[in-house]
């Protein structure tokens, strides 16, 4: 059971953890991280065996299949968003079982119905965006946000199935809820402030977080809208971010990195036989890892030396920052 005066620590999955490994999150490691400390988790979209199966790959596919006028490119777009709805759904009954109940009562039926909605709306949304030849980069953050969201709608799901109140946490507005009140909009702060324009923004996540009270927090890695689009002002590593400014937010004892793989390498164990497993690194040297190496963070997480403490949990490891 969660103390309720304990300190906070943020755990990020990775969406291919979340996607071959979620039961073991759900069931082994949140719960064990609990008995000593308030949890939020932050989750990226989920993925098959390999980034390129999985949800964002497909996002971006409708994205560019959306903006293509040739023939053909709209029964693409329809068989990427089916391939997305279908695969969630297959991840619904695989954590929760066909026709059950969490144990709050509600039927699993409820969340089938969530995901269907979620990409029918973004199917003629990009249905629409064909039509109009143009698809703008902070609509293309919107159409990327849905994938982080249906992740934390089916680890929250899983939590609520094994008798832990979960709450969702969308970020896809919290940029304009941090800059409510700037006449020239986010874009103008932005510009003026570097990297304090996210001061503002860690401390409305950490206020969200906190009004989920007793329940866990299940924060989506995709944050918005922001200026110039996330990924042009981010890039791919913004769940990582996002956890860090969720530890800022809620003065986290620790950030945690779970992934499934053994730690951090001096090259990719994948090219390089004679890879080694490094004890510990300093941010700069993880960021450059980031680059050449077994992709663990990204390399913006943090900007402080870090000393990695691992904790392995059968195929998982997390690495405390």
């Amino acid at each position: 059971m969660r103390k309720t005066n304990s300190t906070w620590v943020v755990q990020k999955y990775g969406g291919t953890s979340l996607g071959k490994l979620l039961d073991r999150i759900t069931g082994e490691i949140i719960p064990s991280s609990l008995e000593h400390d308030r949890v939020a988790i932050v989750c990226s979209a989920r993925s098959g065996t390999t980034k390129s199966t999985g949800t964002t790959k497909l996002l971006l596919e409708a994205i560019s299949h959306a903006t293509d006028p040739s023939l053909g490119s709209g029964e693409r777009l329809d068989n990427a968003v089916s391939i997305i709805r279908d695969q969630h759904l297959e991840a619904v009954n695989s954590v929760v079982g066909d026709g059950s109940r969490y144990a709050s009562g509600k039927p699993a039926k409820e969340l089938e119905l969530s995901i269907i909605d979620e990409c029918e709306r973004l199917r003629t949304f990009l249905h629409a965006a064909q039509t109009v030849g143009e698809l703008p980069p902070r609509s293309q953050d919107r159409v990327l946000a849905l994938g982080e969201k249906l992740a934390c709608l089916i680890t929250a799901s899983s939590l609520e199935h094994r008798g832990f109140g979960a709450k969702v946490v969308l970020l896809e507005d919290i940029v304009e809820q941090a800059y409510p009140s700037d006449p020239n909009g986010p874009e103008a702060a932005y510009e003026e402030l570097g990297p304090h324009f996210y001061d503002r923004i860690s401390i409305k996540i950490g206020e969200k977080i906190q009004e989920c009270g007793d329940r866990i927090p299940i924060v989506t890695g995709f944050f918005g809208a922001m200026p110039h689009s996330l990924l042009h002002s981010v890039g791919r590593g913004y769940s990582d971010f996002c956890a860090a400014m969720c530890a800022v937010g809620i003065g986290a004892r620790e950030v945690q990195i779970w992934k499934e793989v053994d730690g951090i390498f001096t090259a990719d164990p994948n090219k390089v036989l004679s890879a080694r497993l490094l004890a510990t690194v300093t941010c700069e040297e993880a960021a450059e890892l980031t680059y050449f190496g077994s992709e663990v963070r990204g390399p913006d997480l943090l900007s402080s030396p870090v000393l990695p403490a691992t904790s392995n949990c059968g195929d998982l490891t997390g690495f405390a920052l």
